[in-house]
């Protein structure tokens, strides 16, 4: 039972974010102390191996929205992700959008208070969907309580192009969602799409994470300097994105696919096959889209909602400079087979590497 005594939507003063640049050693494990805490973060050596865990649409309780699997997606997503987490060669966690179906914080706030301080120590990355801006889905259906990705951005607390000028150089909060009860429809009246583009490098692979339902315009200069940035400095780039096609509010052109065909066609991204994306939005765990010689589409939209029926998660592993990318796909459940336990156990007892064989091999 979450309490209902936070679901207040207007949360301006009861809540702090703090930013600070701070020294870590690469491939060494990094303790911080954050209010009497001490956590350790593991960031990969550059150019080194590198992986980590993928998920996208989430969905842990009916509270929101329809959530086909809410009987056991909570249990199975808390429970799996911190035995994930007792295998300290793994690096980051990313979810790509429609984190929990959550309008007022509660349940994302439930979900990460569940979680092992292992698993809150991963280098988290995330993108918003089409339910982190309206809770029901799109702009049709919209209203004043819903948290346009402001609850996102901050919650999540990402360094995004917005910190580069800013006045707080932190996140762009120049935008009142609340100055009018109009404009439920269009995002950019109500948050700024810099708050959610970013773009960074665990080991050998590079990562874009960008907003969807942003009009390109204001997106798009920053996706050149991302490239600028990859350019001789990855062997690989994943844009990772919510949306795999234009519905629900986003253009077309922004479509996760979209974007990867975009970045493509910019230098320092011009890698032909080695580039890809991940995405999700259709609630299905796929290959997606195959390029000249090997795979470049991944959606891992499968985790709790009705779709494919489908629940599990990606593993994404570089053995670092100069060699493949490899991506796993764990099905934990298909309907009618549970894989859950088994999963659980071994990696409990061996690690991610060593339950491969639970793994459909997607690249």
């Amino acid at each position: 039972c979450i309490s209902g005594t936070s679901s207040t939507y207007q949360k301006y003063g009861t809540n702090y974010l703090h930013s600070a640049i701070v020294t870590a050693t690469p491939g060494t494990a990094t303790p911080f102390t954050i209010d009497n805490t001490t956590v350790s973060v593991l960031l990969p050596l550059e150019d080194g191996p590198s992986s980590g865990i993928v998920w996208s649409d989430p969905c842990i309780s009916g509270r929101w929205v329809g959530c086909s699997m809410s009987s056991f997606a909570f249990n199975h997503s808390v429970d799996m992700l911190n035995v994930l987490s007792t295998d300290p060669t793994w690096h980051y966690f990313q979810i790509l959008g429609d984190n929990f179906y959550d309008q007022d914080g509660r349940l994302t706030k439930h979900f990460f208070n569940s979680l092992s301080l292992s698993s809150r120590s991963k280098i988290l990355m995330t993108v918003p969907g089409n339910h982190d801006l309206w809770v029901c889905g799109g702009p049709d259906c919209g209203d004043k309580f819903d948290q346009y990705g402001h609850g996102l951005m901050q919650w999540y607390a990402q360094d995004t192009v917005a910190s580069s000028y800013a006045e707080n150089a932190f996140l762009d909060f120049t935008v009142d969602p609340d100055a009018k009860d109009e404009g439920w429809d269009t995002f950019e009246e109500k948050n700024k799409a810099e708050n959610f583009v970013w773009y960074n490098k665990m080991g050998s692979v590079g990562f874009v994470g960008f907003n969807g339902a942003g009009l390109p315009n204001d997106e798009e200069k920053y996706f050149e300097e991302a490239c600028a940035y990859m350019k001789g400095n990855v062997d690989y780039i994943f844009a990772l994105g919510h949306w795999n096609d234009g519905g629900s509010s986003v253009s077309p052109q922004l479509s996760t696919p979209d974007l990867r065909t975009k970045l493509a066609g910019i230098d320092g991204c011009d890698i032909g096959d080695n580039i890809k994306y991940m995405d999700g939005h259709t609630h299905c765990n796929e290959l997606q889209t195959a390029g000249e010689k090997e795979e470049v589409g991944f959606m891992i939209g499968g985790h709790g909602m009705s779709g494919c029926t489908q629940f599990g998660f990606a593993y994404v592993k570089s053995a670092g400079k100069g060699e493949k990318v490899e991506v796993y796909y764990f099905e934990e459940w298909d309907g009618s087979t549970d894989k859950y336990e088994d999963i659980k156990a071994c990696i409990e007892q061996n690690g991610v590497d060593g339950c491969l064989q639970f793994a459909t091999k997607w690249l």
